[in-house]
């Protein structure tokens, strides 16, 4: 599995109202030769539509917006697609990863950053991502199963318990 994840490529939006910013990063990217497709938006409120209402892998966001900020962007984000990953990038240093994570978001990225970094952390969000789905997965089966005998639902428990702990361990790592 993990060579597929390698391999996608992923879709995401990038949400900063520097026009400048936009299109430097989307010319790193290219020159990265990341496995990375990625939409620009310099409007909050256009971008959580987006977001809403079209396929990405991930949110990628800035803090300091007119309008509404990255971290109420990432907040009502999640009030529609909740599994959604979003990552945070600023140089605004008011902001911390705590504030991030706090509002949802999987990565904290401080600007200015190096782009092959940029697409390390990004590729680790995606691979946890798509672990967060195969436990919750591998959860809907174990309970779905019905076992007869006692041993077999004990042991069903005690599976369920070691995969929720998993999940709260990959959930709260970064």
């Amino acid at each position: 599995m993990a060579s597929s994840t390698a391999k996608r490529r992923y879709k995401f939006l990038l949400v900063d109202d520097d026009e400048a910013f936009c299109q430097t990063f989307l010319q790193l990217l290219e020159e990265e030769g990341a496995p990375m497709q990625c939409e620009t938006c310099t409007i909050p409120s256009i971008a959580l539509n987006k977001a809403k209402h079209e396929d990405f892998d991930a949110v990628v966001t800035d803090i300091g917006m007119p309008g509404m900020n990255g971290i109420e962007l990432i907040q009502k984000i999640h009030e529609h697609k909740p599994d959604l990953p979003t990552i945070v990038i600023t140089g605004h240093p008011d902001f911390t990863y705590i504030d991030a994570v706090d509002a949802g978001a999987s990565e904290f990225i401080r600007k200015p950053f190096a782009m092959d970094e940029f697409c390390a952390r990004f590729k680790r969000v995606m691979r946890d991502h798509q672990l967060l789905l195969q436990i919750q997965t591998a959860i809907h089966h174990v309970e779905k199963a019905n076992p007869k005998k006692p041993k077999e639902k004990a042991q069903r428990q005690l599976l369920i318990k070691e995969i929720e702990w998993l999940q709260g361990m990959l959930s709260t790592e970064g």
